[in-house]
């Protein structure tokens, strides 16, 4: 592109845009290719950003899809996001049949606007304008054009034209212009196609387009989709949000701007000061005195979130949440952290990507994608690390949460990248034991303890249930209950431990016709608790890594008491299936009046080559098989 070409382009941008172009979008158009494994095809999505001055900035949007049935009809509806420091200067929106023909145009009055408040928030200044067209005769091609101006410059755009599966790309441009005094910053992710860089004046312009991409295949076990598709990430150097200026240009920079929007927030009230001591007293071990204050910081404060500007990244003052009893994950994080100071036990301020499924921060690229605050403390033995925000999470557990990824600890000298403790898989057990009676029906009586460590703490989200009421648990065992027709008659869950916390499940169960009944035999599955069901799907040609995020570990020990004068007649003989991922093991042991089933599952966490693709799923295969065994008994009357 020439300079004129630019000067041409950055007029456009600036002026007032007297509407959307009347151009047709016929689905002939779109490359036969494309609607391989496609709901939606992408016509035309451009994202032109920008950075007008270190804290100021202008992102333009054109967004042209075509819907190709009913599996991609979220398609036709555009959120625009704006809040105090952004506004939406127009909306716009056209919406076309297969022929390319406009048959309508979107009005002013059929854009929603509401409230974006989150059901955890009590008040935030967020609201989202939302522009929605489409048609029951498919396909048809939706069109929205938006523009917005930002005050505060901590966040710079991350282009992803492909942001969901099912999805192919015609046309997409990413266009950012910068002032030269100004550095941009950009990591490219699955970018095949090089950058564009030209100057214009006292501007620098960069340029990333993408034509004709198939949607991105997502395969069994595979990487998360948001490492497999492309995307181009951008972050700023110097910048400046609520009046507080920057240098993102490395992590300890950006802490040291924490540093500087938590300074003189750590005022704690002198009761405060008092109680601690006083719950501290004669208590001589350090990890000990972190575990009263947090005890303390679970019974007295609440978590809720206010966000308000600048307010979004800087904490309340520890002695608002004292008097309140309340705040958000940074407030209750700096409350915490000003209430073991007034003790001197040092801690650190920390910034997560949070989330179970989170994709990890880039420690190469210092950026703000962060979602969470909490809480690292430095002790001889090892570092604790407390969730402030929970008022059941057990004492120095992060579970999916926040384990095994980066953060960004705040340090007096600023930001320093650490990496939060992994669950291994020694640590992430299921345990059952069960004594089961069978009758001559066939019918099954069931008492049976589950314990589970570690990850497997959060199975099914046993975490989240151990503090409801009775009616919620049973109905959640109910739902979790993989036993035809079993039926409840007892049950107790509890929790136990610390950073490896211990939940159990205790139930009694009456199971109608569990075994078969054929005349003087009674045919029965012995792995009644804890099988797997179902393996994956053969892949031809496989491209993606497999991923096991979590290693585990599954011991099984049920004991059948048989009904008077039955005997075993069949048993399979004992199991044992090997493979890089894992181990299983499985027998049967054979005594007068009972049998009992044994059986241990091990996987191992891990990104292993496409080509053990089918190792992988001939392992589970097995299992699946082993798991479905059964034994036959028989009775001489």
């Amino acid at each position: 592109m020439g300079i004129f070409s630019i000067v041409t382009y950055l007029s456009l941008f600036l002026t007032t845009p007297t509407g959307i172009s009347a151009d047709k979008y016929p689905v002939s158009d779109i490359p036969e290719e494309l609607f391989q494994g496609a709901n939606v095809v992408i016509r035309d999505f451009t994202q032109d950003f920008k950075v007008t001055s270190i804290g100021t900035s202008t992102t333009r949007f054109h967004f042209v899809v075509t819907i190709l049935n009913e599996n991609g009809k979220r398609f036709n509806t555009r959120p625009v996001y704006y809040d105090n420091d952004t506004k939406i200067h127009y909306i716009k929106g056209n919406l076309y049949n297969a022929n390319g023909d406009l048959i309508k145009r979107l009005k002013k009055s059929e854009i929603r606007d509401q409230s974006a408040i989150s059901h955890i928030s009590i008040y935030e200044d967020n609201r989202v304008k939302i522009a929605q067209l489409g048609s029951t005769s498919y396909p048809y091609t939706v069109e929205f054009e938006y523009q917005t101006s930002t005050n505060g410059t901590l966040f710079y755009p991350t282009w992803e034209p492909i942001s969901d599966r099912y999805v192919s790309l015609q046309k997409s441009t990413f266009q950012v212009t910068m002032p030269a005094d100004l550095k941009l910053r950009y990591k490219e992710q699955n970018i095949n196609q090089p950058l564009s860089r030209e100057k214009a004046g006292d501007l620098s312009l960069y340029k990333w387009e993408l034509k004709n991409l198939l949607p991105v295949k997502t395969e069994p076990w595979g990487l998360p989709f948001s490492q497999s598709n492309p995307r181009v990430y951008t972050a700023p150097s110097a910048f400046s949000m609520g009046g507080y200026q920057g240098d993102l240009s490395s992590w300890q920079s950006m802490g040291k701007w924490i540093n500087q929007l938590n300074s003189g927030r750590d005022d704690l009230p002198e009761d405060i000061k008092l109680k601690l001591k006083e719950i501290t007293a004669g208590v001589s071990s350090k990890r000990e005195k972190i575990k009263k204050v947090y005890q303390f910081l679970q019974e007295n404060t609440r978590y809720v979130s206010i966000q308000l500007g600048i307010g979004g990244w800087q904490p309340f003052k520890a002695s608002f949440v004292a008097d309140k009893g309340y705040g958000d994950c940074k407030a209750l994080t700096n409350y915490t952290m000003a209430m073991l100071n007034s003790l001197d036990i040092k801690s650190h301020y920390t910034l997560v990507k949070a989330g179970k499924n989170a994709a990890n921060i880039d420690p190469d690229f210092p950026s703000s994608r962060f979602n969470h605050a909490f809480l690292c403390v430095p002790v001889l033995e090892d570092t604790i690390w407390l969730e402030c925000t929970s008022q059941t999470n057990p004492f120095g557990y992060l579970g999916t949460f926040t384990s095994d990824r980066d953060v960004l600890v705040i340090t007096e000298e600023g930001g320093k990248i650490v990496r939060t403790p992994v669950y291994r898989q020694h640590k992430n057990q299921q345990i059952t034991r069960a004594d089961i009676h069978l009758d001559k029906e066939g019918n099954a009586t069931v008492e049976a303890d589950i314990a589970y460590t570690g990850l497997q703490y959060e199975n099914d989200d046993l975490y989240y249930y151990l503090h409801q009421g009775h009616e919620t648990q049973k109905k959640w065992l109910y739902e979790n209950l993989d036993i035809s027709g079993a039926r409840i008659d007892k049950f107790q869950l509890d929790a136990s431990g610390d950073h490896v916390p211990r939940g159990k499940k205790s139930l009694s169960l009456t199971v109608p016709k569990y075994a078969s009944v054929n005349g003087k035999r009674i045919f029965l599955k012995p792995n009644m608790m804890n099988k797997i069901g179902d393996y994956p799907a053969s892949v031809e040609n496989r491209k993606s890594d497999v991923y096991i995020k979590t290693g585990s570990i599954d011991f099984d020990t049920l004991t059948y008491y048989l009904p008077e004068g039955y005997h075993a007649e069949f048993e399979p003989a004992a199991t044992k299936h090997q493979s890089s991922f894992g181990e299983y093991t499985s027998e049967i042991k054979v005594e007068e009046d009972k049998v009992t089933f044994i059986r241990s599952l091990k996987i191992k966490r891990g990104t292993y080559p496409p080509e053990s693709y089918q190792e992988f799923r001939d392992f589970l295969k097995k299992i699946v098989k082993s798991d479905q065994a059964r034994i036959v008994f028989v009775t001489a009357t």
